[in-house]
């Protein structure tokens, strides 16, 4: 599966719980995570998204930034399956 598709699943699976699944480019940090989720009674979570097939590579700042998101105690992954961003948001 293509990163662009799986974006796509994600952002479809998150609007049906109610939620919203941003996509943030911020200016001056790179490695943010693709998509911050947000789901009903303030859950958030942060997911960096890899295609399932060929090229997966996990780039240094993208490393860094899920490693800082869950010591701030926010729930944050590496996920290649819409399964796997499901149980980021359990």
């Amino acid at each position: 599966m293509l990163e662009s598709e799986l974006e796509r699943d994600v952002v479809a699976w998150v609007e049906s719980q109610g939620g919203r699944a941003l996509k943030l480019k911020l200016d001056n940090e790179r490695g943010f995570p693709d998509r911050v989720i947000i789901l009903p009674d303030g859950f958030i979570a942060f997911a960096e998204l890899k295609r399932s097939k060929g090229s997966t590579k996990k780039y240094k700042q993208q490393e860094k930034f899920v490693t800082w998101l869950k010591s701030m105690g926010f729930p944050s992954a590496f996920c290649s399956t819409l399964d796997e961003v499901k149980e980021l948001c359990k």
